[in-house]
């Protein structure tokens, strides 16, 4: 399927909600859009890989063992996602134009 959509010239699907919102929106905030929905996406995938990693040895546990293991794969993983989370939403002190800056024209 995905081989025939790329023959056809369509994008892959899941790149086609760019599409229309490239003909809501402005390139900018397609931008925006197209670069958070990675970065969410992104975060997906350590829980992902972790789960991959634990989840196969809970068909060996008891009724009785399997909330403990549940409980502590949850737990590593917020320790591993929670700080990576919280480093990139610090705020940083980058102007997101250059309008207002002392000596420069603003931007057009």
């Amino acid at each position: 399927m995905r081989a025939l959509a790329g023959r056809c010239g369509c994008p892959p699907v899941r790149e086609r909600h760019l599409l229309m919102l490239q003909h809501l929106r402005t390139a900018a905030e397609t931008g925006t859009y197209a670069a958070t929905k990675t970065i969410a996406n992104d975060f997906t995938l350590i829980p992902t890989a972790i789960a991959f990693v634990f989840a196969p040895p809970v068909a060996q546990l008891t009724e009785k063992q399997v909330g403990g293991h549940l409980t502590r794969v949850l737990g590593f993983t917020t320790v591993v996602t929670v700080p990576l989370a919280t480093g990139l939403m610090r705020p940083r002190n980058r102007p997101h134009s250059t309008a207002g800056r002392a000596g420069q024209e603003p931007d057009g």
